[in-house]
């Protein structure tokens, strides 16, 4: 056996703890920024923070008085109740990592909306661990059906947790087009019951919660104010600034380092200032490109939703998803929803949940057409019809057709039932009365 040595030259990247800082403040919520701020000027005297406005000397706050500012009540939102029962949960380490960033793939009723393999791919977590974290969380997260996958896992995961989940109810929940119908004749012949034991099961299916994240639906108005203010330049398209009431504008004080190295001695401490003085550094950096981040996906939102936002409108909004806002700025999903987190912002109508700007597409065939257009020329179309011979579904999907609003004649019934608009036969007989 021989041996010998062996000499080679490796280069990799790595992450240093300012830059790990960096990435996490950048994925906080307005308020967990905030937060952060207090705690950062309570214990590091090298960071100061203006205030636009403010009577004190120099425009800077007293560390009472950024407290007292900055430091609210805040409401927990869904998204920190989940949070806070994760790092609570007994998960391990990568699981909880895991689990802390569904969170913020989560749609607006608490369910994960794309495949296992589209979240994988943009968080880089492997699509086997993200399935076995998912299972966990739905055993044991609060209120029961959040992080379901669709609408009858949902409801499947609290059968589950009441102990109810029969192979009855488990085929009735995945008919649930029956069920809205209250078609209780099929569904008897479906899953071989009588008709009134059918009754029975769908009333206890009616008691179970179908939208988990209900409470954050209509956020509280913010006491600080709206985190992102659009302007409208008249001559030019409309334009995003941060409002600088709300996001606190902070600097490295340099005079007191200089002060501290002109009479420290101890070169102990002078290390340890010097530390500090760099984490102040590092800090007010991150926050500015936090700040910067946020002011991009305004900027963004302002040119695709600039009719909303000088009308308030839902019916005026674009198609824009999270996806493809993140895909426009080369970042993660996760992350544009971490920074889009309880902030609001100031349309020229008034006061506008950041969450209001995010639609889906009608369909494939109408990418820019919104389920709200669709609706309001349906009822349109109806409202204008001649009321002697009104017209069929048939007849009204030709038309919307005919003005970029493609869509069956099964949707068109469908947007029909929605506006509570009767058929064809029903708006005939009632034009005779």
């Amino acid at each position: 056996m021989k041996q010998f040595q062996k000499q080679e030259q490796r280069q990799q990247l790595s992450l240093s703890q300012e830059m790990l800082g960096s990435l996490d403040l950048l994925q906080m919520s307005t308020d967990d920024a905030l937060k952060s701020v207090v705690r950062e000027t309570k214990c590091n005297p090298f960071i100061s923070v203006i205030s636009t406005g403010s009577s004190c000397p120099n425009n800077q706050l007293s560390d009472n008085r950024l407290h007292d500012e900055y430091a609210y009540d805040y409401e927990i939102s869904f998204q920190d109740e989940l949070i806070e029962q994760i790092e609570l949960g007994s998960l391990n380490a990568n699981h909880k990592a895991i689990g802390l960033t569904l969170v913020y793939c989560l749609d607006e009723r608490g369910f994960l909306p794309d495949t296992v393999a589209e979240i994988s791919e943009y968080t880089g977590y492997d699509a086997e661990e993200i399935v076995a974290v998912v299972d966990a969380l739905q055993s044991f997260i609060e209120p029961k059906g959040a992080f379901a996958w669709s609408l009858s896992d949902c409801l499947a995961i609290q059968l589950r947790a009441k102990g109810l989940l029969t192979s009855h109810l488990r085929l009735l929940i995945d008919h649930l087009d029956l069920v809205a119908k209250d078609d209780f004749f099929a569904l008897a012949k479906l899953l071989n019951l009588s008709e009134k034991e059918v009754i029975a099961l769908a009333a206890e299916v009616r008691k179970l919660n179908p939208f988990p994240a209900n409470h954050s639906h209509s956020p509280p108005e913010s006491s600080r104010g709206p985190e992102i203010v659009f302007v409208d330049q008249k001559d030019t398209q409309l334009t995003a600034r941060l409002n600088d009431q709300v996001f606190p504008q902070l600097l490295v004080n340099d005079d007191l380092y200089s002060n501290v190295k002109a009479v420290e001695l101890d070169n102990k401490a002078i290390l340890y200032y010097r530390r500090r003085y760099h984490e102040a550094a590092g800090f007010v950096l991150a926050m500015q490109k936090r700040a910067n981040t946020l002011l991009k996906i305004a900027q963004l939102i302002a040119i695709r939703q600039s009719k909303f936002i000088k009308t308030g409108v839902m019916s005026d909004r674009k198609p824009l998803t999270m996806a493809q806002l993140a895909q426009l700025l080369g970042m993660h999903k996760s992350t544009v929803s971490r920074a889009l987190n309880g902030v609001f912002c100031e349309g020229l109508f008034g006061s506008i949940s950041s969450r209001e700007f995010f639609v889906t597409s009608l369909n494939a065939n109408s990418v820019e057409k919104t389920r709200e257009q669709a609706l309001k020329r349906l009822e349109l179309l109806i409202r204008c019809e001649p009321k002697e011979s009104p017209f069929s579904d048939e007849k009204l999907s030709r038309q919307m057709s005919n003005l970029n609003l493609s869509v069956s004649r099964r949707t068109v019934a469908r947007l029909r039932a929605v506006l509570g608009i009767p058929g064809t036969s029903e708006r005939k007989i009632s034009s005779r009365r």
